[in-house]
């Protein structure tokens, strides 16, 4: 097998791995919607948070939410060339959570061929 070949072989293995990604974030985004609609019936989103903050274990788990968000934030701000669009995100980001981390990522596996370059590659 030439080098060639195998070149083109290991590239289709990884685009495989970012239509894997791609379908479960799809998936994934799909349950956020699903979950977002089923809670804003049961109750408003204050009232909600109110809940949750309520608890030690609630105070725990904004944290935790907290801490991821902003490492998504420094995660897209270092692959965005543009401030704008990283500010966009990083805005999208701080009112949905991570809905919005799914979305860029499913944005950034939709333009770039392969998973590592959908993760890692500054736009």
């Amino acid at each position: 097998m030439s080098e060639r070949t195998e070149v083109s072989i290991a590239e289709r293995e990884r685009s495989r791995g970012t239509l894997v990604v791609g379908g479960l974030l799809v998936l994934v985004l799909v349950g956020f919607i699903a979950s977002f609609v089923l809670a804003a019936r049961e109750m408003s989103l204050g009232e909600g948070m109110r809940d949750v903050a309520d608890t030690r274990w609630g105070i725990v788990t904004l944290a935790d939410l907290g801490a991821g968000l902003l490492f998504a934030a420094l995660w897209i701000s270092m692959l965005e060339r543009r401030a704008w669009r990283a500010a966009a995100w990083i805005v999208g980001l701080f009112l949905l959570g991570n809905f919005t981390t799914c979305l860029y990522l499913l944005v950034r596996c939709v333009r770039y061929r392969t998973l590592r370059e959908a993760v890692l590659a500054a736009r």
